[in-house]
């Protein structure tokens, strides 16, 4: 926070430099900004900025091509442990682990596991009944996560 303020500090002094012994004259441009939507906004000109901004949000929104997020989770390995360790899901969820460690690992359940998964790997499974499925990785069975299913 301390570098943040400072940092602050500098780009002010030296818009202010800039100002006085060049032709560059941000201050200037900054105080024309602010007065445009100072006028704008006392002038009922809120509702159009606030309508530009819903607008292109909506537009982020709408472009995302991506699968459903409540179709999908990711779980990262790290430092020796499963993040999260513990999700709740829904039903045909999609979770993938990724492995962010500097030693492989597995993801071993009941029934079902992954190979070896080297570091910067990744597998992943769909979850298609529900339940809670418990897990570890045979590389280190003291990492441990579950996945409840609902």
């Amino acid at each position: 926070m301390k570098n943040l303020f400072i940092f602050i500090i500098v780009i002010v002094i030296l818009a202010f430099a800039a100002q006085k012994y060049t032709d560059f004259k941000a201050v200037d441009w900054g105080k024309e900004y602010l007065l445009k939507i100072e006028q704008k906004i006392s002038s009922g000109g809120w509702n159009e900025i606030k309508s530009w901004f819903q607008g292109v949000v909506t537009e982020k929104i709408k472009t995302y091509t991506g699968p459903p997020a409540d179709k999908n989770l990711n779980i990262f390995i790290r430092d020796g442990k499963f993040l999260p360790n513990k999700s709740a899901v829904l039903k045909d969820t999609k979770v993938t682990w990724y492995n962010q460690d500097t030693k492989p690992h597995t993801v071993t359940g009941e029934g079902w596991g992954s190979p070896e998964i080297p570091a910067s790997g990744a597998f992943a499974k769909t979850f298609d009944a529900a339940g809670v499925f418990s897990y570890y990785s045979s590389n280190n069975p003291s990492v441990t996560g579950e996945i409840i299913v609902q």
